[in-house]
């Protein structure tokens, strides 16, 4: 596998620098732009300062006093699926994280990120926010708008302090918003960016004129673009002519070729005694007190190719033609009403209710970055911004709180790395042979690499060594390694040893490892105390139960009689024990922003499959299939007709497979969604093929199953 480079978050991560960088960062100085005059402040004592911090923030601290610096591990596993290879392992991979975007956020080195576009859920109210239906997503967003406007605008001000700080001094940063909040984020983006870095807002028309509502219609959303400095990186961008422009400018069409020109004047102000004031093709411009703009040589060049329009009428002065297809269009401008939402038809849906087309993120991108350039975005959605990123040949990073929208992501960026590529993405040691998808391409695409923060599942520890998960663990409970030889791994404090169980969840710790730990930890007795050993593993069995019952005697008889103590215990990864200790670490974090979860892999019975009416045409059902995790129910269910190994492509009618419950029906199920679990596919020819299910529930858990088809 290739190695990772001194870019990527593994080695990047020192977060106590990061932490001191980001409470370090100065506000801008405003007092310029928002200054009072002395004649009018002297007799008002009530008007507002812009000049004060923005909210939720506090001096030397940033947003640390609302929202604490927590520091969970990152895991990056080498498993299907969460590497995605296209054949250039030569490549920085491209990143793709699961959990809470301030967390990651606060991962990211400085002045690292050239473009950042960001759709955070618009306040709006949070159930139209709750798009995806995971837990994750309804505890990261429950409280936004428990108190209003300001509670939002804290939750939202925390994540762009962050932004900001990972900008480099030449990046840009769009905010897509709506008209509830648009004025308000604007205010809060002065102070935190600077009112002078403020470029532009943009309108972007989103839907035709509509005729529902009693009053004035919305139709259009609000993207503030904002810099890190005075100075940001922009290329020009054009759009194409209105029609109106059209008609009114381009008026003249040829009538062999068929294309559209306008005519320009040849000539030039004031008169002249050199070549260009010389009379060409009879026509002497000086009576009318003008030259040629080209002496008579060019002219008759431009004459031979067909670029001079002759009027019909005698005596009329020559032109030259602009051809509407060389312009190239209107430099950008702030009002977008030449974009469409993505239509229900559209190849590129994907069903995401707020999915932005990819012609609006190609025009943001392709003005605010070059190729290379590393684009960020933190709420993906339906992974539209990443998409775009990787076709015009530009790097990212993108980050969300639901599993669906991560894995809905995925899926769309491995066909376009596979479209790209023309090979079929795998999981393997580098150099080894992909298969061709006979797809006219060969540009390089870097592998994908899923990262997991605060949600981990617990099969991706299967492909973890022991090495990478005891530092994992130690990470979480904010422990210290044990450097020396014997059995223990580290220390959570002086009195409290750990030793780190198998990586792989399946596997429960040897007996004989269990002893090693106890006999290390009898060396470390102390008179008058009590040493609390920890053996943290995913799960126990009756023989180490009972074999840790005979060492608490042991302890009793040998132990506590010379004035120490020792109180061995198992600490289950999975548990909320595990989790209150990790907590500890934060007291002053609230819960809801607190997110530690392992998670189990949901179970799929069997895949029934019966053939129904019609050529090559089946159904299918995911059988006995459920949440394996406490409290969890399925919230998705994807198919792929054609599966390859390590390789899930959903197709585009199951990418979100799942009912909406509404009324008394989701009161009652406590839910807003619930998984389809059934699935009609045509095949385009017969054969063996290979179908595979993919369920995920409410945690962010998801699990897939394969049945071989014989299509007939």
């Amino acid at each position: 596998m290739p190695e990772e480079t001194p870019t990527t978050l593994a080695d990047v991560a020192d977060l106590e620098r990061i932490q001191a960088e980001s409470e370090r960062q100065a506000l801008p100085e405003q007092e310029r732009v928002f200054r009072v005059a002395k004649r009018i402040s002297s007799k008002l004592h009530n008007l507002p300062d812009p000049t004060n911090p923005p909210l939720g923030f506090t001096p030397g601290k940033g947003f640390d006093e609302v929202f604490p610096f927590i520091r969970l591990p990152h895991l990056a596993p080498n498993l299907n699926g969460d590497w995605v290879q296209f054949g250039s392992p030569e490549l920085e991979p491209n990143r793709l994280y699961y959990g809470d975007n301030l967390q990651v956020l606060r991962t990211l080195p400085s002045n690292s990120i050239d473009l950042i576009y960001i759709d955070p859920p618009f306040f709006s109210g949070a159930d139209y926010n709750v798009i995806w239906g995971d837990t994750n997503e309804v505890r990261t967003f429950s409280d936004i708008w428990e108190g209003g406007m300001p509670t939002y605008l804290v939750w939202l001000n925390a994540r762009l302090w962050e932004m900001r700080r990972i900008l480099k001094a030449t990046g840009s940063i769009y905010v897509h918003c709506d008209w509830h909040a648009s004025h308000y984020i604007k205010a809060e983006m002065d102070k935190i960016f600077g009112y002078e870095n403020f470029q532009n807002e943009i309108i972007w028309q989103r839907t035709s004129a509509r005729s529902d509502s009693h009053g004035i219609n919305h139709i259009h959303d609000v993207i503030l673009c904002f810099s890190k400095s005075g100075a940001p990186h922009y290329n020009i961008v054009h759009t194409a002519y209105d029609e109106k422009y059209i008609s009114d400018f381009y008026r003249h069409v040829e009538p062999i070729t068929g294309r559209r020109f306008r005519v320009s004047d040849i000539t030039a102000a004031g008169t002249r005694r050199g070549e260009t004031g010389k009379p060409w093709r009879g026509i002497d411009p000086n009576r009318n007190g003008r030259h040629w703009s080209n002496e008579p040589a060019e002219l008759d060049r431009l004459d031979a190719i067909g670029r001079i329009f002759w009027p019909q009428k005698d005596g009329g002065i020559p032109g030259y033609k602009r051809y509407l297809d060389e312009m190239e269009g209107v430099p950008l401008q702030s009002i977008w009403t030449d974009i469409s939402p993505v239509a229900a038809q559209s190849l590129e849906r994907i069903g995401y209710p707020t999915q932005k087309p990819e012609s609006l993120m190609d025009r943001i991108i392709s003005a605010s970055t070059n190729e290379g350039d590393l684009v960020a975005d933190f709420f993906i959605g339906g992974g539209s911004t990443a998409a775009v990123a990787e076709r015009l040949g530009r790097r990212w990073l993108v980050c969300d709180s639901s599993r669906i929208a991560v894995s809905v992501t995925l899926n769309r960026l491995v066909k376009v790395g596979e479209e790209m590529t023309g090979v079929c993405s795998n999981f393997g040691p580098p150099g080894q042979a992909q298969a061709s998808l006979d797809l006219p391409s060969d540009r390089q695409v870097p592998d994908i690499r899923v990262h997991y923060v605060g949600v981990y599942p617990m099969d991706r520890f299967k492909a973890v060594d022991q090495p990478t998960f005891d530092e994992f663990v130690l990470k979480c409970l904010g422990a210290q390694i044990d450097n020396s030889d014997n059995p223990i791994t580290g220390w959570r404090s002086g009195r409290e040893p750990l030793k780190i169980g198998p990586a792989d969840p399946d596997v429960a710790p040897d007996p004989r490892d269990l002893q090693a730990f106890f006999e290390a930890c009898l060396k470390h007795l102390k008179e008058n105390v009590k040493l609390a050993p920890r053996y943290v593993c995913w799960r126990t069995s009756p023989e180490l139960v009972a074999y840790r019952k005979r060492l608490s005697e042991y302890v009793k008889r040998n132990v506590q009689t010379r004035g120490a103590d020792m109180d061995l215990d198992f600490l289950l990864i999975d548990s909320e024990s595990f989790r209150e200790r990790v907590r500890q670490k934060y007291p002053d974090a609230d819960d809801s922003e607190f997110l530690l979860r392992f998670t189990k892999e949901p179970i799929i019975g069997e895949i029934a499959c019966e053939h129904v009416f019609g050529p090559r045409k089946y159904k299918f059902e995911a059988l006995d299939a459920d949440s394996a995790n406490v409290g969890g129910y399925l919230v998705n269910c994807q198919w792929d007709f054609d599966y390859q190994r390590g390789h899930f492509a959903a197709h585009r009618d199951y990418v979100l497979s799942r009912g909406e419950l509404k009324g008394k029906e989701a009161k009652l199920a406590g839910r807003k969604f619930e998984a389809i679990l059934v699935a009609e596919h045509q095949f385009a020819n017969p054969g063996p093929v290979v179908v595979a299910c993919r369920v995920q529930d409410n945690f962010g858990a998801e699990a897939i199953r394969t049945l071989e088809v014989e299509v007939a």
